[in-house]
């Protein structure tokens, strides 16, 4: 998983998610290694759903 993290360039971003939905990401979790787009699309909704 950190692999992919790497590879997508938004690291910490990714982390963030992880850490505050641990019981989403398994739900998610394929998303997350797929694209760096994908996974900005998941902190962007994120984002919108804490703000």
């Amino acid at each position: 998983v950190e692999r992919a993290f790497r590879s997508s360039g938004n690291i910490i971003g990714c982390q963030v998610i992880i850490i505050y939905n641990l019981k989403m990401l398994r739900v998610f979790q394929r998303k997350f290694i797929v694209k760096k787009l994908e996974c900005n699309l998941i902190i962007f909704i994120y984002i919108r759903g804490r703000l």
